[in-house]
């Protein structure tokens, strides 16, 4: 599942080496982004968490969990050590992160504050972890079962399992409206969880034709989507279509901020299109060449800026959101800076 985003023993805080930045140079195209700048990684990603307000993404590798400042670019350190890192999920409200291991059935509660594993549980190897804010409940998915476990963040027993129709291709957490919004893989649906039921709450008709891609607005009367070579924008209430514009090719991950009206739509890996949203629908602004293989996009409220992890990955059948796909066979790359300008 490729959309919104969960403790072992921590070793000593380790200073990461590898971590450079650099200037890229690349045209605005007379559009409102630029990239800026290039922060290269030292380690191989997993997953990623990204924490907005303290400008902090959280990335899981084969060797423990990394802190990143994204508005230095660098590599702050590694939280901790832990063989086959997985699956990660983020709470600001507990300042909190949820991890999972790929070769064993744990999931470790690490302390933002702390750095240390405050609590360990029984949960899914191989699985994806997402954290509901508006419960406080983990969610464990993987791309090849039809199962919804929900789960608690304090000692993981079990709270509701649900079954999909089909197999899912992308999660999109939406708090605000107590929903989950799940793309199906092999099935022409989003089906959307009522968090509080614990219940799938509605389906909306929507072709299932490739990567898979999701964002909502933040009055969630809006929900966008891929769908082929083009992106959708959805009525946030009943799934009905309120408008599309033509990507160019397979939307891989989307970004919308409210603050200017505009969505980023990653498309051929190194492609990003940018619209502004009107009162008629959906207008292209701008096409981008970041001149990386970009793996998924994160917005930066504050700056407007937008988040690039750019990496490299072999198709995984256990992935989900294509920012979860553990094992397979991923390369450091970077963590480019859009930046936004008037």
């Amino acid at each position: 599942m490729h959309g919104s985003r969960s403790r072992q023993p921590i070793g000593r805080f380790v200073a990461a080496a590898c971590c450079a930045v650099a200037t890229l140079v690349v045209a605005r195209d007379n559009g409102p982004y630029s990239v800026s700048d290039h922060a290269r990684l030292g380690f191989t990603l997993t997953s990623n968490a990204y924490d907005a307000a303290n400008n902090r993404l959280y990335a899981s590798a084969r060797d423990g969990v990394y802190e990143v400042d994204t508005s230095a670019g660098k590599v702050l350190g590694q939280i901790g050590r832990v063989s086959g890192a997985g699956s990660i999920a983020f709470s600001a409200k507990q300042k909190e992160l949820y991890l999972l291991g790929l070769h064993e059935d744990v999931l470790r509660v690490i302390d933002i504050d702390s750095r240390k594993v405050v609590r360990t549980f029984d949960a899914p190897a191989w699985f994806n972890v997402f954290y509901d804010a508006s419960r406080d409940e983990l969610y464990y998915l993987r791309a090849d079962t039809k199962a919804v476990r929900v789960a608690s963040r304090v000692d993981g027993h079990t709270i509701a399992t649900l079954t999909l129709d089909e197999h899912p291709s992308f999660v999109l957490m939406d708090p605000a409206r107590k929903r989950v919004l799940i793309r199906l893989a092999d099935h022409d649906l989003i089906q959307v969880i009522d968090t509080t039921e614990h219940a799938i709450a509605v389906s909306w008709p929507l072709t299932a034709d490739g990567q898979s891609a999701m964002a909502v607005d933040d009055t969630g009367t809006r929900v966008f989507v891929s769908s082929g070579k083009n992106m959708k924008m959805l009525d946030g209430q009943s799934g009905k279509e309120m408008g599309r514009i033509s990507i160019g090719d397979q939307v891989r991950s989307i970004v919308y901020d409210p603050a200017t009206q505009l969505v980023a739509a990653l498309w051929s890996q190194s492609q990003i299109r940018v619209a502004h949203l009107g009162p008629l629908g959906l207008d292209a602004v701008q096409n981008l060449d970041t001149r990386a293989v970009v793996r998924q996009l994160f917005l930066n409220p504050t700056t407007h800026a937008i988040l690039a992890v750019a990496t490299l990955a072999e198709a995984d059948k256990m992935g989900i959101n294509a920012n979860f796909a553990p094992d397979a066979g991923l390369r450091t790359s970077a963590l480019l800076t859009l930046k936004y300008s008037k």
